[in-house]
Order: C-alpha cells, then structure tokens, then sequence
C-alpha cells in the first residue's frame, strides 16, 4: 500500500539547500496554513524546526 501524502508541497515556498528542499517559512506563515487547512490535511505529519540545524550541515 503506497502513502498519498494529503499536503500539496506546491504550496510551501521552499528553497534548496545542499540538494534538500527545505520550507523557508515563519511561524506566522505555518500557523496561518494550519488553520486554514487542518481539516484537508488531518492525519499527515508535519515536522517543525528551527534553522539552527540547517546552519550546522551548510
């Protein structure tokens, strides 16, 4: 059984780095996005960081 992923991706600003899109977004912009499409997206997972992370790997 192969996962449908319930996100459109298309509507996340990304930028690439090291090969890796990854969501160039605020809090505001995911808090925003949440609640206008909890009910679209109920049962996905959505994994939150800060870019301290991403400054560490680049």
């Amino acid at each position: 059984m192969e996962y449908k992923r319930k996100v459109d991706k298309k509507r996340i600003p990304t930028c690439n780095i090291m090969g890796v899109n990854i969501a160039a977004i605020n809090m505001e912009w995911l808090v925003d996005y949440l609640e206008k499409n909890i009910s679209e997206i109920k049962g996905d997972y959505i994994c939150v960081s800060n870019v301290y992370p991403v400054k560490l790997v680049a």
